[in-house]
C-alpha cells in the first residue's frame, strides 16, 4: 500500500509566498499600465480688457479738456489700452518652447514692446520669456517651459492716434498636438481624477488581501478533517466564516 506524501508545512508556505509574490507582480504591472496616461497637451486661454481708457478719463470730468501724447511725439494720442492675456497649462504634460503670437485686429493700434509678465503660482518664481517684435501691431512671446498647473499673465499696453473704442486682438498659440481652450475664468482642478486613482489602488489592494486569505483558509481546510465535517464539506461556508 502506497503512502501519500503530503507537502510539509514549510513547503506549503514557500509555495504561498511564491504565489503571493506572483500576484503582487501581476498587480504591480497592472498599476503601472494604468498609470501610463495618454499625454494630453492642453492650454487654457483667457483674454480680457482692451477698452479705450482715454474715453473713460474724459467721462470723469468733461469740463476739462484732457489731451495725451507720446513723450517723443507731439501728435495727440486718442486711444490708450491695456490687454490681459492669461495662459494656463491644464494638460498632463509640460509645454516646452510655447509660442504665442499676438496681433491687433486694427493695424492703427500700436502695441508697446516689453509687456509685463506675471507667473503663477508665485512659488515658481518668474518663468523664462522671449519677446519678439514683428511689427507695430504684431509680436510673439515664447515661453521656455510651462509645467502642469502653471500659468502666466501677459499684460500689454497699446495706443492709437485714432479714437478707436477698443483694442481687439488675435491670439495664435501653435504647437504640435496642442489643444487651446478659450475660457472666461481659469480653474484647474484635477482632484477628482486623483481620488479615482486612489480608489482603484485601494480596491486592488483589498482584492489581493482577500486572495491571500482565501489561500490560507484553503490550506487549513484541506488539513483539518474536523473543519470539513463541521461545515458539511462546504468550503465557501467556512470561507465566509473565516472572513
Amino acid at each position: 500500500m502506497s503512502t501519500e506524501i503530503k507537502p510539509s508545512f514549510s513547503l506549503k508556505y514557500v509555495l504561498l509566498i511564491l504565489l503571493t509574490a506572483g500576484i503582487t507582480a501581476v498587480v504591480t504591472i497592472g498599476i503601472q499600465e494604468f498609470q501610463k496616461e495618454e499625454k494630453i497637451k492642453k492650454i487654457a486661454l483667457n483674454v480680457k480688457g482692451g477698452n479705450n481708457e482715454i474715453n473713460f478719463a474724459k467721462a470723469i470730468d468733461n469740463a476739462i479738456d484732457i489731451k495725451y501724447s507720446l513723450k517723443n511725439d507731439t501728435a495727440e494720442v486718442k486711444g490708450y489700452y491695456h490687454k490681459f492675456i492669461s495662459l494656463s497649462n491644464i494638460g498632463n504634460v509640460g509645454l516646452e518652447n510655447l509660442k504665442c503670437k499676438i496681433s491687433s485686429k486694427d493695424s492703427s493700434i500700436i502695441i508697446l514692446p516689453n509687456p509685463k509678465f506675471e507667473s503663477y503660482p508665485k512659488e515658481i518664481g518668474q518663468l523664462d520669456f522671449n519677446f519678439r517684435k514683428i511689427s507695430n501691431f504684431k509680436n510673439e512671446v515664447e515661453i521656455s517651459l510651462l509645467n502642469i498647473n502653471e500659468g502666466v499673465n501677459i499684460i500689454y499696453e497699446a495706443y492709437s492716434k485714432k479714437p478707436i473704442k477698443s483694442f481687439d486682438i488675435d491670439v495664435a498659440i501653435r504647437q504640435k498636438d496642442l489643444e487651446v481652450v478659450r475660457i472666461d475664468n481659469i480653474v484647474v482642478n484635477q482632484e477628482n481624477d486623483s481620488i479615482f486613482k486612489i480608489a482603484i489602488y485601494v480596491t486592488i489592494g483589498i482584492l489581493l488581501i482577500m486572495v491571500v486569505i482565501t489561500i490560507l483558509l484553503l490550506f487549513s481546510w484541506k488539513e483539518n478533517a474536523k473543519i470539513r465535517e463541521k461545515y458539511n464539506g462546504n468550503f465557501w461556508a467556512y470561507w465566509w466564516r473565516g472572513y
